[in-house]
C-alpha cells in the first residue's frame, strides 16, 4: 500500500477541487469537493482561521501541562488522568508527554463507550511493542467481554488495531500497513452503526464489522496500557480526544486540520 509521503503535497485549494478517499479494505473511492470542506483554512495557502474543535467530548487530552502527575482533561467532565511513574513531559515544546517502559495513565471508571464512538490521537512511535494501547477501557482485567481500545500494533507488527470485545467475540479491525516509526501522525478510530474505521493522518485506511459496545461502567481504563498483560506504549503522545458518538466527516477533517495547525503553533509538525 502507498504510504502517506507517496502522495504530492497540496499547497493550494480552490472551491473546484476535488478530493479522492479510499478505504483500504473494500478499495471503494468517494469524492470530496473542497467547497463542500467547512473552513478549510487550516491547509497552506488559505488564509483566515475559524476552525473549531467538535463538541460535545467524552475527554480532551492535550498533553501539555508541562509538570505534574496528573494529565488533564479540558472537556466538561473532569476525568483527569493519575499519571504512573514519574511523568517525562516534552522539554522541547510545550505539547508531549515521554511514554517509557511502564509508563500508563489511569483514568476515571465510566462507561466510556456505550454505542458509537470516535477517537483521534497524535502520537510518535519509538517501537513496535505487542498489542501496545493508545487507549484502553475495559469492565474487568484481561477481561474478553467488554474492551474497548485504540492499538498501535497487532501483536508486535506495527499495524493499528481498533477493537471492541463484547459478549466473549474477540473482533477487531487492522490496518495492513505498519505505523511509522520516529515520526508524529495522527491516529484515529471510528464506530458508526456497526461498522469500525480506522484513519491514519485523516484518511480511512481500514474498516469492518465490530460489535456495538454495551453501556455498562469501564473501570479498568488506560493511557498507554492495555487491560491485559500486554507491553506497554513506547513513544509519545500529544493529543488524544474521545467522543461518545461518531463525527460527520466535516468534523473529522475540521478536528484533524485544527489539531495539526495546534501542534505546528508549538513546534510538533507531522508526517
Amino acid at each position: 500500500m502507498p504510504q502517506y509521503n507517496d502522495y504530492p503535497e497540496i499547497t493550494s485549494l480552490t472551491d473546484n477541487d476535488i478530493f479522492l478517499t479510499l478505504d483500504a479494505e473494500t478499495n471503494a473511492t468517494s469524492r470530496i469537493k473542497a467547497s463542500a470542506i467547512k473552513n478549510y483554512a487550516g491547509v497552506v495557502g488559505n488564509s483566515g482561521n475559524n476552525l473549531q474543535i467538535a463538541p460535545a467530548m467524552t475527554a480532551q487530552y492535550r498533553f501539555n501541562q508541562g509538570t505534574g502527575q496528573q494529565l488533564t482533561d479540558f472537556s466538561d467532565n473532569n476525568l483527569n488522568g493519575a499519571i504512573a511513574n514519574t511523568a517525562l513531559w516534552s522539554n522541547w515544546s510545550s505539547s508531549g508527554l515521554n511514554f517509557l517502559p511502564n509508563q500508563h495513565i489511569a483514568l476515571p471508571a465510566r462507561n466510556w463507550f456505550s454505542g458509537n464512538f470516535y477517537i483521534e490521537s497524535v502520537v510518535l512511535l519509538r517501537n513496535y511493542t505487542n498489542w501496545a494501547r493508545i487507549v484502553d477501557c475495559s469492565t474487568a482485567p484481561a477481561s474478553s467481554d467488554g474492551a474497548v481500545y485504540l492499538a498501535t500494533s497487532f501483536q508486535s507488527t506495527g499495524r493499528a488495531v481498533l477493537g471492541i470485545l463484547e459478549g466473549s467475540q474477540i473482533t477487531y479491525i487492522q490496518t495492513n500497513f505498519p505505523l511509522p516509526l520516529n515520526s508524529v501522525f495522527h491516529l484515529a478510530a471510528q464506530f458508526n452503526n456497526g461498522v469500525g474505521t480506522i484513519f491514519f493522518n485523516g484518511l480511512p485506511v481500514a474498516s469492518g464489522n465490530l460489535p456495538t459496545p454495551r453501556n455498562v461502567s469501564r473501570p479498568i481504563a488506560y493511557i498507554g496500557r492495555s487491560s491485559f498483560p500486554d507491553d506497554f506504549f513506547d513513544g509519545w503522545m500529544f493529543r488524544l480526544n474521545i467522543y461518545d458518538r461518531a463525527l460527520t466527516n466535516q468534523e473529522r477533517i475540521n478536528n484533524f486540520i485544527f489539531i495539526k495547525q495546534d501542534l505546528e503553533s508549538h513546534g510538533v509538525f507531522l508526517l
